[in-house]
């Protein structure tokens, strides 16, 4: 086990890379730069895509792959204090606890709990506002 995870992880770090390229045939079936990079982008048609961390069977089988050639803007879609480590690391859990305590039904609350990010709220995801955000052009 130890050892799979330890290979698992490995790939990953080289998944993160803008430098390498495209793998040929490798991107087939296994998560390349070319697709993990768009799952950190924060163009809209790209939200929720392409989770899986070494082959993109999981990603086809729930329907969450995505090709692109266009270019990528990295960033997040709402600003985060950042006070401290603990601020940015559970921001997204304090956002949800406000979401469920807004709710108005509990249906609204179960959609936030196991729907898609932000599909309850869809004037979060209109345009992206964090002012760090960069813009890249795909792998080549």
């Amino acid at each position: 086990f130890l050892l799979l995870y330890g290979v698992g992880k490995f790939w990953a770090f080289f998944s993160h890379s803008q430098k390498l390229g495209r793998w040929g045939i490798l991107e087939k079936f296994t998560i390349t730069p070319t697709h993990h990079l768009l799952h950190h982008s924060c163009n809209e048609d790209h939200l929720n895509k392409n989770f899986g961390e070494t082959f993109i069977i999981w990603d086809i089988l729930f329907g969450t792959f995505k090709k692109t050639n266009q270019s990528l803007r990295y960033g997040i879609l709402e600003p985060v204090k950042h006070v401290d480590f603990s601020d940015v690391m559970f921001h997204e859990f304090k956002s949800m606890r406000e979401d469920i305590r807004q709710a108005k039904h509990w249906k609204e609350v179960l959609k936030i709990i196991f729907g898609e990010p932000g599909s309850h709220l869809q004037q979060k995801i209109s345009s992206p506002v964090h002012q760090n955000s960069f813009i890249s052009n795909p792998i080549q």
